[in-house]
């Protein structure tokens, strides 16, 4: 089930800058980068990746430690129904 809504608790939900070729939006805390052409399309993409990444951790019966951490970091910020 694909979730919608992302809520930052924290200042930053994530950072973007500008690189040569296009934009990287990267949120920090879950390590998840993605690129666009423009900020807008670049914020989407990592928006959008965080949400599949959090359904994909969320279905796991046993995550390593690395990944428990990433999945606790995409849970502070995203709104789970």
């Amino acid at each position: 089930m694909r979730r919608n809504s992302i809520v930052s608790r924290r200042r930053s939900l994530s950072s973007c800058a500008r690189t040569t070729a296009c934009y990287l939006a990267s949120f920090l805390d879950a390590n998840v980068n993605a690129s666009g052409e423009t900020e807008q399309e670049a914020f989407e993409a990592v928006k959008s990746l965080m949400l599949d990444m959090l359904d994909h951790l969320a279905r796991q019966p046993r995550l390593g430690p690395k990944l428990a951490m990433k999945l606790s970091a995409l849970r502070e910020f995203i709104d789970e129904p």
